[in-house]
């Protein structure tokens, strides 16, 4: 199981099997998945969060350092405050994308940064925080975004990933950004 893990301002905790209802409650913001890339992304129904979606979030459940975290600010005693969003550390090789973009030559071993977070917990610098908890120190890391998300791509530099070539996946509109640290 994904180790929980502390920051400053945020708790990480592995996903449980009773947490459809958070995902469900994520997704429904069209801002929220604007930039998801298995494009054109709509929610799917609530009883496939249950059944297909969530356990692939709970996959990982035999290694502290991969999986999906749910992220809560801390409140001011330190303890978890609500849901904020999520953020990956898998290997790329799961991602729903990594088929479609063979000519990156991706090794599928090598773990992929990824988050989302709600709208009203934009600009804090959660996203970033969340993201070096998970990836820090953990040498070679790929991330994916769509260029036109410019925020995510300061994350991901913030993150020691840095820009390193754009690429297109088969129907997803517009251009992707691939980041990459090789070690």
């Amino acid at each position: 199981m994904p180790a929980p893990l502390e920051t400053a301002r945020l708790h990480l905790a592995p996903f449980e099997p009773g947490d459809a209802p958070r995902l469900i409650a994520l997704d429904a913001d069209p801002e929220v998945v604007k930039h998801v890339f298995v494009g054109p992304f709509r929610p799917p129904p609530p009883e496939r969060y249950e059944a297909d979606l969530l356990p692939r979030f709970l996959v990982h459940q035999d290694d502290p350092t991969l999986g999906f975290w749910r992220v809560h600010p801390k409140d001011d005693r330190g303890a978890p405050g609500p849901f904020a969003g999520w953020v990956l550390f898998r290997p790329v090789g799961e991602a729903a994308w990594f088929e479609r973009a063979a000519e990156l030559n991706l090794d599928p071993a090598v773990p992929e940064l990824g988050y989302r977070f709600a709208r009203v917990f934009w600009g804090r610098g959660f996203a970033t925080e969340a993201a070096r908890a998970v990836s820090a120190n953990r040498g070679p890391a790929v991330a994916i975004r769509q260029v036109a998300n410019v925020g995510s791509g300061r994350v991901l530099e913030k993150c020691g990933l840095p820009f390193v070539c754009t690429f297109r996946l088969p129907g997803v509109e517009g251009d992707t950004a691939l980041h990459r640290r090789d070690g």
